[in-house]
């Protein structure tokens, strides 16, 4: 595996380095050997292939790897966990390769354009279905936490991001701002909010809707990981309109009290689209560092 991520380092080309990634997996899987394999939408992150209804990925760097570990480990976790949403099957997971097969999920992603299209109780049925997926996935307490990224990690992550925004100085964004977004970060332990385990990326790439049969799956557990639970919804916001995530959290809170979701997933979004783009518009307001300790 490491001679192939070091042949794949020094190719130049998207193309070039997908044909070796597609040799490489018919080297490890014989049996694709004589089957089309037709590459995916390719990330920063995999090599992504397609044989009739199995996923095939390859990672493009050792660290990628080691989440694909994690994941493997997340989703042996997961069966059985869900009621209203589907995860994707893992046959085969070569961790010396760092080859992982599963199989395919059907569906497309869901899409804020595609959600319009769809009549208002389909829309109310999905965002129920995704609500109560969340609930689940928060729900559970993995006796072994070692395939999961330290707690702290988002927020070391946010704060680092703030320090090279202050240190660049741009006239751009509102100092003030900036100051309430450290304060936000900071003081996360003060929120009127609890940690659960999040998927932590739930963005339409990785929600696949399926018009025929209503159902859904929930795929990419790479960022995985023991977080506040408004923050699983903050990312949603970024994709979604904020009606669709209000029915989502809506789904989500039913016969569970919870704090304010809604005014936390403000807040965590306007913290990611400064620490993401720091040309955001000032769309929520941010709490003082006396709201936080209320």
């Amino acid at each position: 595996m490491v001679n192939f991520l070091k042949a794949v380092g020094a190719i130049e080309g998207e193309d070039t380095k997908t044909a070796l990634a597609k040799r490489y997996a018919q080297t490890i899987y014989p049996d694709l050997a004589d089957q089309p394999l037709t590459p995916a939408k390719q990330g920063n992150e995999y090599f992504t292939f397609l044989a009739n209804d199995e996923v095939i990925r390859i990672a493009r760097n050792q660290g990628v790897a080691d989440n694909m570990g994690r994941e493997a480990a997340l989703q042996e976790l997961f069966t059985g966990q869900f009621s209203e949403a589907r995860t994707a099957d893992i046959t085969d997971f070569q961790p010396d390769n760092f080859c992982m097969r599963m199989r395919k999920l059907e569906g497309e992603p869901l899409t804020a354009s595609l959600i319009e299209t769809l009549p208002l109780h389909e829309q109310a049925a999905v965002a129920l279905k995704l609500g109560t997926f969340i609930k689940e996935l928060h729900g559970i307490t993995p006796s072994d936490t070692s395939h999961l990224p330290p707690s702290d990690e988002m927020k070391t992550r946010l704060l680092g991001k703030i320090d090279g925004l202050e240190q660049r100085g741009d006239s751009q964004l509102d100092p003030q701002r900036l100051k309430q977004a450290r304060s936000y970060v900071e003081n996360q332990d003060q929120l009127p909010d609890t940690k659960a385990m999040i998927h932590g990326d739930l963005a339409p790439d990785n929600i696949l809707y399926d018009p025929k049969t209503g159902s859904l799956g929930i795929i990419d557990f790479n960022n995985t990981k023991t977080a506040y639970r408004h923050q699983e919804f903050a990312v949603m916001a970024h994709f979604y309109p904020e009606k669709f995530v209000h029915s989502v959290i809506d789904s989500y809170q039913k016969d569970r009290p919870s704090p304010d979701l809604k005014g936390l997933v403000r807040t965590g979004m306007d913290v990611m689209s400064i620490t993401h783009n720091n040309t955001a518009q000032d769309s929520y307001k941010l709490p003082t560092p006396g709201q936080l300790k209320r």
